[in-house]
């Protein structure tokens, strides 16, 4: 048996509930996160192929080089450990 080999990326981040346009409105530190260090995921199902899904793309866009960066996502109310981008 053979298997194509994968890279897996493991992105984490802490999120408000405050809507993005007024979050930002704010100085940075100034409001406390609702939830800290959970799982960052592409979609919903965390996973997809090329085209529609490319895991490389988001993780330089997403990643380790962007630790600190402020950008808008997704929450589940059900789930509030999931976040989508």
């Amino acid at each position: 048996c053979t298997s194509a080999a994968t890279k897996c990326h493991q992105i984490k981040v802490n999120y408000s509930k405050l809507p993005y346009d007024e979050f930002i409105k704010n100085p940075p530190g100034s409001i406390p996160w609702d939830v800290a260090d959970t799982k960052f995921f592409i979609n919903t199902e965390g996973c997809g192929y090329p085209p529609r899904v490319n895991c490389t793309e988001f993780a330089k866009q997403f990643g380790r080089g962007n630790l600190g960066k402020i950008f808008p996502c997704y929450y589940s109310r059900t789930y509030p450990e999931t976040v989508v981008s």
